[in-house]
C-alpha cells in the first residue's frame, strides 16, 4: 500500500494536487512538467528542483524538505519528490502546504511547477516493538 495518495485538482491553470499521507511511510510522487501552450515535455536540462513542506503559507518554519530529483533523461520533463519513512515518522498529524520549484543556477530563473495546497498527514498506529 502506498504511503501517500495524490488527487489532482482540475479547476486551476497551474498544476495542483491535494495529498493524504500516512506518517511513518515512504512518500513518493512523480510529476511531469510540460509546456503550457503545447503540452509537450519541458526539457529540464540545467535545472534543479526544490520543495518544502510548511504548516501554512505564511509559516517561517520548514517542517521537511522533499528530496527532489530530475529524472533521466531530463528531456522527458519528469521530477520525483520523495521522503523516506524515517523522515515522515517525525511529521506530526495535521494539515500542511507545499509546492515545487525548478530553477537554474546560471540566471536564477525560478518556475513554480506544482502546488500542494492541502497535505493531510494521518498518524502511524502500528509501531515496531522494541
Amino acid at each position: 500500500m502506498a504511503g501517500i495518495v495524490f488527487t489532482e485538482i482540475e479547476d486551476s491553470e497551474q498544476p495542483r494536487v491535494n495529498a493524504v499521507a500516512m506518517q511513518g511511510s515512504t512518500w513518493e510522487y512523480v510529476l511531469k512538467v510540460v509546456h503550457e501552450d503545447t503540452g509537450l515535455p519541458f526539457n529540464l536540462s540545467g535545472y534543479s528542483g526544490r520543495s518544502q513542506i510548511r504548516k501554512g503559507y505564511g509559516s517561517i518554519e520548514v517542517v521537511k524538505e522533499w528530496v527532489v530529483t530530475i529524472l533521466a533523461p531530463p528531456e522527458n520533463g519528469e521530477i520525483r519528490l520523495r521522503l523516506e519513512a524515517v523522515d515522515t515518522a517525525g511529521i506530526k498529524r495535521g494539515r500542511y502546504v507545499s509546492d515545487v520549484e525548478i530553477y537554474t543556477a546560471g540566471d536564477g530563473e525560478v518556475k513554480k511547477v506544482l502546488q500542494i495546497p492541502k497535505l493531510e498527514v494521518y498518524p502511524e498506529v502500528t509501531k515496531p516493538i522494541v
